[in-house]
């Protein structure tokens, strides 16, 4: 059943109603940009373009003052129609002379500029995934019809959220995704948006020369998780949403078990710490010392699941529990990596019976 608006009609069509214009004219057909907002990177991001491009998208760097001036319905901050004043005052670094001082109290509040400390410096410039090409909206009297510029959208959240997974698997970094959006590209109006705002966390996600090479691999059309790796790996990515450290503690952990446990008389803790330490180890002092890593992060692992109320216990968890995360979000990462990499060079089976077998052969010589 079709319904209309200033007699135009519409059927099965995603519409949004604007202002009614008594006099009817004809539609125009408005380029409309397309963005994800991808939070904690800096411009070592751009260094992913060649690879990302031929599939229509690409990372762009936005200054300050045009994140205000074209961008700041994003932020539900009003758009001005002049350039901010600047803010000249002596204790203010220079890149931040470049917006207006409610313009800033948006952005800290919402993350994308740093407050400055002795980790890291404000931030000048923010990077947008972009897709390169414009999609043409139809605006009428009264309506916009956002068909083609909703499917831009979530063909870009879907792209990004991709490759939000990948970055987090090709090394660690605070790298998540706040969100996609639409606007015109010549009036600067945003028409949609999908964005869940994150709160402000220390660090930068960086990208090196060196990781290019290996994000191709996992960038590959040819690259797959085989069966053995999908809960860990999913295990691996939920980790990342988890409301606090002993949740993501025991998602890392599960991801590992699901990957090493197999029926045997010996204990868990003996089987993953000593196959993570076969996969990882390249001589007899790694193996030994990987040994004693997992079997003591396996242990943290029971104390929360088994949740001890033995004060001394509950003490040195809560003083241990983040760097053994990070010992172990580090760990979980180079298991998977490793994993999918012994899968990819020829090992497309790679089950658990045939992981245990290569493993039970490693051996270190001297």
């Amino acid at each position: 059943m079709g319904w209309k608006i200033n007699n135009v009609e519409f059927e099965n069509r995603k519409v949004r109603k604007t202002h009614l214009n008594p006099f009817c004219m004809k539609p125009e057909f408005i380029e409309t940009e397309t963005y994800a907002i991808i939070t904690n990177i800096d411009q070592s991001i751009l260094k992913l373009n060649p690879v990302i491009r031929v599939d229509g998208f690409e990372f762009v760097s936005i200054s300050l003052t045009d994140l205000e001036l074209n961008f700041s319905e994003v932020f539900n901050y009003p758009r001005r129609s002049v350039k901010p004043d600047l803010l000249i005052s002596g204790d203010q670094p220079l890149f931040l002379n470049l917006i207006s001082h409610d313009f800033r109290e948006i952005l800290n509040r919402y993350f994308f500029i740093h407050p400055g400390s002795e980790e890291e410096n404000p931030d000048c410039e923010v990077y947008f995934l972009k897709k390169i090409d414009p999609v043409l909206t139809e605006k009428g009297d009264g309506y916009i019809l956002i068909d083609e510029s909703s499917l831009a959208e979530n063909n870009i959240c879907k792209f990004s959220n991709s490759i939000v997974k990948k970055l987090r698997l090709l090394k660690e970094g605070p790298v998540s995704l706040m969100g996609c959006f639409s606007i015109f590209k010549e009036e600067r109006k945003v028409i949609s948006k999908n964005i869940s705002f994150l709160r402000p966390v220390l660090g930068r996600y960086q990208i090196e020369d060196s990781d290019i090479t290996l994000f191709k691999k996992i960038y590959s059309e040819n690259f797959f998780v085989p069966d053995l790796l999908k809960l860990a790996v999913d295990s691996f990515e939920l980790s990342y949403e988890a409301p606090n450290s002993k949740m993501k503690f025991v998602l890392l952990m599960m991801g590992l078990e699901s990957i090493f446990n197999k029926s045997s008389q010996d204990p868990i803790s003996h089987i993953l710490s000593r196959h993570i330490a076969l996969l990882l180890g390249k001589t007899k002092p790694e193996f030994e010392e990987l040994f004693q890593t997992v079997k003591k992060l396996y242990k943290t692992r029971c104390d929360i699941v088994h949740g001890s109320t033995e004060r001394k216990t509950l003490l040195k968890l809560e003083k241990n529990i983040q760097n053994e995360l990070n010992q172990l979000e580090s760990l979980t990462r180079m298991v998977i990596s490793e994993l999918l990499w012994l899968n990819d060079s020829g090992n497309s089976g790679l089950n658990k019976e045939s992981l245990f077998e290569y493993l039970n052969k490693k051996g270190f010589e001297g």
